[in-house]
């Protein structure tokens, strides 16, 4: 709530409203990387957004296309993702 700030003289009175925030916005996320551990026994393959990975249990490939997402393969054993202003629903996986 606002507090009220009042003075008073033998010929006016001043009443002030002082409003504070509650609490400050916080800054927008502009930049989120994640990295990835690859284990043991596991290759990893990145073009563009298509991911293909193979291990012992078979291949999997899949298409981040309708993610705006950028998939780097630092080493054998680690990938990087970066997302440029990615919201809550996007960073939480």
């Amino acid at each position: 709530f606002p507090t009220v700030l009042q003075a008073t003289h033998s010929r006016w009175s001043v009443a002030r409203v002082v409003c504070e925030p509650l609490s400050v916005p916080a800054m927008k996320l502009l930049l989120a990387t994640r990295e990835v551990d690859v284990p043991e026994g596991v290759e990893v393959e990145v073009k563009a957004r298509t991911v293909k990975v193979t291990g012992p249990r078979g291949t999997l490939e899949r298409a981040f296309k309708h993610v705006q997402v950028d998939i780097v393969k630092e080493s054998d054993a680690r990938i990087q993702l970066s997302m440029w202003f990615g919201q809550r629903k996007h960073l939480a996986c």
